[in-house]
């Protein structure tokens, strides 16, 4: 693959990569060459002693041409001028094997075919494009090739190099092959060179954030050291000291009222013995934490039993004691009585969940009272009988597909169980009668949402609600009652409300007309999508039927 062709990462740091590799792998060819080529003259020797010192000549000329192609290697960081020295390179050591061939004549074939094929392995390490391997691998072969063919005439004679030739060309195209895979290789390597340098910059900043760590750390217990010494100075609390067993070596003043003990009846016990044995575990780890590690440990909670059995609720902020060689000797700590304080937390807790209950019981009997009044506009509607609940169950597997908040849900919940509330204040007669409406009819209907809305004044609880059961009959486009609201200005909760009144209407019998079918009422509803509805809105009803949510309502 030429390097036009590879996708690294950083294409300008694969070149700098590729030219940096490219160097280093010809400084190591060159010098390669300046030690062997001339080392080669052994075989010279055994093999052909009649051309030694010609061949010797040669070798030493070439020898002296990779020497200062390595020179010129190093003073050089160019791609081109690399490339090019490869390229001169592998012609130069070619046609020496060439020219000691053709003076051979068949008696050397094999042997220097083999050496053709020693010089296209070398440059297999050498990671030049695929371009310029190519013409590496031609130009070796038609050095090879071409003065035979001029002195021989023919490739056929077996005792010639050129019975030799297939396999050179099949070493060419493996060449080829080769120097694709190797800069494939390079792109992996930038890669890896990439992350490794992207891990050491990250290993940097989580190393300046652990030292951030150790100085806010450090100033903790810089802190701690202060609270102490307040606490010793200020507020005479339970102050202690343990040795490197947990025993206790001194006691303070307070140890009577704390403990019920005097001082001499706590120095030399285990501080485990006054302690709560479900509380002893962490204790302990704390303390040997504190003992092995010098590390400040606060905020200790354990129940202490009294002498009397009584149990006492204590925090404890303890710090080492280090002696002068940097050993933890001890532990010195403050301890101070929380069992007032976790009383009292209890107490509001337990006061909470009473809270919670007595309003959730409030919640109950405002939904049943809402129940109730939903139902007195059923006893007066009877073609709407469970009307209301149905609304509710579909507004609320709505609310439920959309992922709406607790809060939310309950406003829903009300808002579809009262939404037909303001029906009590409009005429039976109208309601249940079979023929048309008239428009002045049509007017006194569209008159319930207000209707609702002043029915559920003075209802507190039903604040947020009012707002809901005023909309529920806007459109989309913004034709609908009792005041024009279009779009996003309408309460998203009404918007669902409406889609869910619909579905139920078409699908219950009416006095001046039969019940739809599910297939009749779904097609209504997506064609007032844009319309009478909100499209987003229609879309989540779908998938709310799709999904069975609504098979049970």
């Amino acid at each position: 693959m030429s390097a036009d062709r590879l996708s690294p990462a950083d294409p300008q740091a694969f070149h700098a990569h590729y030219v940096e590799t490219l160097q280093s792998r010809l400084k190591i060819g060159f010098l390669s060459g300046v030690l062997l080529v001339p080392a080669f003259s052994l075989v010279d020797w055994f093999q052909f002693p009649q051309f030694f010192s010609h061949f010797l000549a040669l070798r030493l000329g070439i020898s002296a041409l990779m020497g200062l192609m390595y020179f010129l290697n190093r003073a050089y960081k160019n791609q081109l001028w690399q490339e090019g020295l490869t390229v001169a390179g592998a012609l130069a050591v070619a046609v020496m094997l060439e020219i000691m061939l053709v003076e051979m004549g068949p008696i050397g074939a094999r042997y220097y075919s083999a050496m053709i094929l020693v010089l296209i392995a070398a440059l297999v390490l050498i990671p030049i494009r695929l371009g310029v391997a190519a013409i590496t691998g031609v130009g070796v072969l038609a050095v090879y090739i071409l003065p035979q063919l001029y002195f021989s005439g023919s490739m056929a004679p077996p005792e010639t190099l050129m019975h030799h030739g297939g396999n050179l060309v099949g070493a060419v195209l493996l060449l080829l092959l080769a120097n694709l895979l190797h800069r494939q290789a390079l792109v992996r390597q930038l890669d890896l060179r990439i992350q490794v340098q992207d891990r050491e910059k990250e290993l940097a900043q989580l190393n300046a954030s652990l030292e951030e760590q150790v100085a806010a750390r450090t100033a903790d217990l810089a802190r701690s050291e202060t609270r102490y010494r307040s606490l010793v100075e200020s507020n005479p609390q339970f102050i202690y000291s343990l040795d490197r067993e947990g025993c206790f070596n001194f006691v303070g003043p307070k140890v009577k009222p704390f403990m019920g003990l005097e001082p001499g009846d706590a120095l030399g016990r285990y501080f485990t013995d006054f302690i709560h044995r479900d509380d002893r575990y962490h204790c302990v780890k704390a303390f040997k934490e504190l003992r092995d590690q010098g590390h400040t440990v606060n905020d200790v909670e354990f129940r202490l039993i009294r002498s009397d059995g009584s149990e006492r609720i204590f925090l404890a902020y303890n710090s080492p004691l280090i002696d002068e060689d940097g050993r933890v000797t001890g532990v010195i700590g403050t301890a101070v009585d929380i069992t007032r304080q976790r009383r009292l937390a209890a107490e509001r807790e337990q006061f909470r969940r009473e809270l919670n209950q007595t309003l959730d019981q409030l919640k109950q009997a405002a939904f049943e009272i809402v129940q109730g009044l939903a139902g007195a506009v059923e006893a007066k509607d009877p073609y709407t009988r469970g009307h209301a609940g149905r609304v509710r169950q579909v507004c609320m597997a709505m609310a439920r597909e959309a992922g709406m908040d607790d809060e939310d849900q309950t406003r829903l919940e009300f808002a579809a169980e009262l939404h037909d509330v303001g029906k009590i204040g409009v005429r039976g007669d109208i309601l249940n009668k079979k023929t048309p409406l008239t428009d002045e009819e049509y007017e006194h209907i569209k008159e319930h949402p207000v209707i609702a809305e002043m029915i559920l004044r003075d209802v507190g609880l039903l604040a947020p609600v009012r707002p809901l059961i005023r909309s529920h009959h806007e459109r989309w486009d913004g034709t609908g009652y009792p005041d024009l609201l279009a779009g996003e200005d309408i309460p998203l909760l009404s918007r669902i409300m409406a889609v869910a009144d619909s579905y139920d209407a078409m699908l219950t019998q009416r006095p001046y007309r039969p019940p739809l079918s599910l297939e009749e009422t779904l097609s209504e509803i997506k064609q007032c999508s844009g319309s009478q509805f909100d499209p987003k809105v229609v879309e989540l009803f779908e998938r709310v039927l799709r999904k069975g949510m609504l098979n049970d309502i």
